[in-house]
């Protein structure tokens, strides 16, 4: 192995660069950390500290993620040695090819795991796609441990005294692929011809005549040399049922692969093992709890509130702590771009929290530069969050700081076309406010639907101009002549100059929303009520 100069120029980091490493700190190493912390300091330990808490828990954070902390109460006794899987196995070889032969994992996790570097990663990866599947992964794994020879018999043993009850939780973040029974017999079989395929290239060619391989995968997948690595690159582009009859057909001829040709065609399949191959998971960073929600639970366990201002420069609380890791990941959410000042002032910000709280000096894993493949992924989902917190702000803009925190009784009405119903238990604000500008949103929609028939006459320009010098204006006319019309076509041109539009039900919504400095259009339909009587509401005739 051989080492650069030290002399040799390296390429500085960009701007990008930089705002994508301190993401990558703040979403998955941060919250590592933070979860270590509660390992040690809850008694029972992480997982337990989730189950004991979960109530609350459920109630402050997103679905998404409590959907992720449900997997890990399904899979605690695999979440309970996780590091010490990940430190003591090699994963990624045969116990891999034993996984996706059990239908546990799916012959295409196997290039997600190959983008990480390191084994200890790639094991990472590893036990969190098994953490992600509804099965009892961990007795699978554990089957598997037992016939691998780099697993230790101290961590067997360990693993086989494991023995605690099984939470009933089910989650519900999984997604379903459809795939045949020659998914499910390609994979019962994979151990089998990743050991066994012998030599391939006339496998290849007829693949290609087929249109099954392309010219250049010939070279691609016989690239290495090595009589395994050769057959797990050639099974991974089979990926149709029509790819999978040409393979056999190509095996057939081959006389040095006919019987594994017999035994793939011949392999039983069954309800059960299909389903398993046919369960899929969303990919991302990382299938461990996020940054909130470990915030959310060490606030809890710790019984600390975080502070609403920015404490002291030599306040080292834990609550001073979380104020700080929350207020970076706030800026890097909001961010374009990160200067070197700046990143350097977050990576000492956060060595100093990680000295605090992880009970050990560990400068190594802020120096960490990320590949191009986790850079992609850590870029795309900031991006995500990025969209997540311009849609939660907009809410903020509308919603003032007084009255965050408290549910919304006032907006819990029923009207002839908003209606949110009062359920039990009572939801947090957040959802009932997400639920109410929804249907707010669906019907400034619908607005702008019967807008595209509207005509400008005199008076529609005339309410126009009145509005540019005054603060109120009122619309009287009788009943029919298209007042409602008028202003609701007013209000979504006003819309498209940047003005929020809240449609008041009660006077007190005007005291509510309203906010110094923000450009708001309060709309009063019917302000002293209905003088018309609707024959059809009588008669109930539509």
């Amino acid at each position: 192995m051989t080492h650069s100069s030290s002399m040799e120029a390296q390429p500085l980091p960009t701007e990008e660069d930089n705002r994508l490493q301190a993401a990558y700190l703040v979403l998955y190493t941060v919250p590592r950390a933070i979860e270590n912390f509660i390992d040690r300091e809850y008694k029972g330990g992480f997982v337990q500290a989730i189950h004991d808490y979960k109530d609350k828990l459920k109630s402050k954070i997103r679905t998404e993620e409590w959907d992720l902390l449900s997997q890990l109460l399904v899979h605690y006794r695999l979440y309970h040695f996780y590091e010490k899987i990940v430190q003591d196995t090699i994963l990624d070889k045969d116990v891999l090819a034993k996984l996706i032969s059990k239908c546990i994992l799916r012959i295409e996790d196997r290039a997600e795991i190959e983008h990480y570097p390191r084994q200890s990663d790639r094991n990472k990866c590893i036990l969190d796609l098994l953490i992600q599947r509804p099965q009892d992964s961990y007795s699978i794994l554990l089957e598997v441990l037992k016939e691998s020879p780099t697993c230790s018999t101290d961590l067997i043993a360990c693993l086989e005294g494991q023995q605690l009850s099984h939470h009933e939780v089910v989650s519900q973040s999984k997604v379903k692929t459809i795939t045949g029974y020659h998914s499910v017999r390609l994979q019962k079989n994979y151990y089998n011809l990743t050991k066994n395929l012998s030599d391939v290239r006339n496998v290849i060619d007829l693949l290609i005549s087929k249109g099954v391989l392309a010219p250049d995968d010939h070279a691609e997948i016989v690239s290495s040399g090595v009589s395994a690595e050769i057959n797990r690159k050639l099974i991974a582009k089979i990926r149709s049922e029509q790819d999978y009859l040409f393979l056999l057909e190509a095996l057939k001829v081959d006389p040095g692969n006919a019987e594994l040709a017999y035994v793939l065609e011949s392999t039983d399949v069954s309800q059960d093992e299909l389903n398993l191959v046919q369960t899929a998971t969303v990919p991302s960073l990382t299938n461990r709890p996020g940054f909130q929600t470990l915030v959310t639970l060490v606030s809890m366990v710790k019984a600390v509130q975080i502070p609403n201002t920015e404490p002291d420069s030599h306040d080292t609380s834990l609550s001073a702590d979380l104020y700080r890791l929350q207020s970076w990941y706030k800026k890097i959410i909001k961010m374009t771009s990160m200067d070197s000042h700046q990143y350097q002032q977050f990576v000492e910000t956060i060595q100093a929290i990680f000295m605090r709280i992880g009970g050990k000096e560990n400068p190594a894993v802020l120096e960490i530069r990320l590949s191009p493949v986790l850079l992609k992924q850590v870029k795309k989902i900031l991006d995500h969050l990025q969209e997540q917190d311009e849609k939660e702000t907009e809410q903020e803009e509308v919603i003032p700081r007084n009255i965050r925190g408290i549910l919304l009784d006032h907006i819990l009405m029923t009207t002839s076309n908003l209606t949110i119903k009062m359920t039990a238990p009572l939801q947090p604000l957040h959802i009932l406010c997400r639920k109410w500008f929804k249907q707010i949103k669906e019907q400034l929609e619908d607005w702008e639907k019967k807008d595209k028939m509207f005509v400008s006459t005199r008076a529609s320009n005339y309410v126009m101009e009145c509005v540019q010098d005054n603060n109120c204006v009122t619309l009287t006319a009788p009943a029919g002549v298209g007042k409602s019309f008028i202003c609701r076509h007013t209000a979504l041109v006003l819309q498209k100059k940047g003005y929020k539009i809240i449609l008041v039900y009660a006077p007190t919504d005007i005291r509510d929303y309203y906010q110094p400095g923000k450009q708001t259009v309060f709309i009063v339909d019917d302000i002293c009520g209905n003088f018309v009587t609707n024959n059809r509401l009588i008669t109930g005739n539509n």
